[in-house]
C-alpha cells in the first residue's frame, strides 16, 4: 500500500526541521571558531565561510532576496571544501595539547609567538625540564620564521642593532627581536602595531621582569599593515 501524500510531506518537513536545527548549531559554532581563531586570518576566514554556508538565515536571505536557493547537496559540498581548506591553513596538527605545532622546511621552522608563549610562558603545562628539552631539540641554533606585533621599534642599547618589541602591558614584553643595522631601511617602513614577519634565532625563552621570548640575527620578510 502506497503512503499518502500527507505522510511524505510531513516526513520531508521533519527532515528539513532537523537539518535546520543542525545548521543553526554548527553554523554558529564554526562562525565563532572563525571569529576567535588565532592561527591565521585565512584559517578564521574559511571557518566563517563554512559556518555561513550552512547557516539557515543566509540561505533564506539568498532565496528571498535573489531567488537563489542553495541545495542541500551543494551546501554540504561547499561546507566540506571550506572546512578542509581551513584545516590546511593551520600550522601543524590541531590535536596537540602540550607541545608546539610546527612544521619544518629545509630553511626554517615556522611557529607563532602565541604557540611559543603557550609552551614556554607562565601558564604552560610543561615542566622546566620539558621546556629545556623542547628548546634544545627543536629550536636551539635553528632559524625560525614567525611574526611579531610592532608595539615598539627603536635602536638597541649599547649596540648598532634595532629592536622590535611586542608588549602585553606598559612594561611587560611577550617577545623581542633584534635586527642588524642593515635591516634599518626595511624597519623604517613599519608603523607601530604593524605585523612584521621575520626569520631569526630563538636565543631566550625564559619569562621574567625584563625577559621574554628573544630572537637574534633577525631579517624582515614582510610587513603587514
Amino acid at each position: 500500500m502506497k503512503p499518502s501524500k500527507g505522510k511524505v510531506i510531513n516526513l520531508d518537513k521533519g527532515w528539513e526541521k532537523i537539518l535546520s536545527i543542525l545548521g543553526w548549531i554548527f553554523g554558529i559554532i564554526f562562525i565563532l571558531v572563525g571569529l576567535f581563531s588565532i592561527s591565521s586570518f585565512f584559517t578564521g576566514f574559511f571557518f566563517i565561510l563554512s559556518g555561513l554556508i550552512i547557516f539557515p538565515p543566509i540561505n533564506n536571505f539568498l532565496r528571498d532576496k535573489f531567488k537563489f536557493n542553495l541545495g542541500v547537496g551543494l551546501r554540504v559540498f561547499l561546507f566540506l571544501v571550506f572546512i578542509i581548506t581551513a584545516i590546511f591553513t593551520i600550522a601543524g596538527s590541531p590535536f596537540s595539547k602540550n607541545y608546539i605545532n610546527t612544521y619544518s622546511t629545509n630553511d626554517y621552522i615556522e611557529v607563532s609567538i602565541d604557540e611559543l608563549y603557550n609552551a614556554f610562558g607562565d601558564y604552560s603545562e610543561l615542566s622546566e625540564i620539558q621546556k629545556k628539552d623542547l628548546y634544545k631539540n627543536k629550536y636551539e641554533g635553528k632559524t625560525i620564521k614567525t611574526s611579531i606585533r610592532a608595539d615598539k621599534i627603536d635602536e638597541a642599547s649599547l649596540s648598532s642593532q634595532y629592536i622590535v618589541l611586542q608588549m602585553s602591558g606598559l612594561i611587560t614584553c611577550e617577545a623581542k627581536a633584534f635586527f642588524p643595522a642593515n635591516e634599518k631601511d626595511k624597519l623604517l617602513k613599519a608603523n607601530l602595531k604593524d605585523i612584521i614577519i621575520f626569520t631569526g634565532k630563538l636565543i631566550n625563552y625564559d619569562f621574567g621582569f625584563a625577559s621574554c621570548l628573544e630572537f637574534s640575527d633577525s631579517k624582515v620578510l614582510e610587513i603587514k599593515k
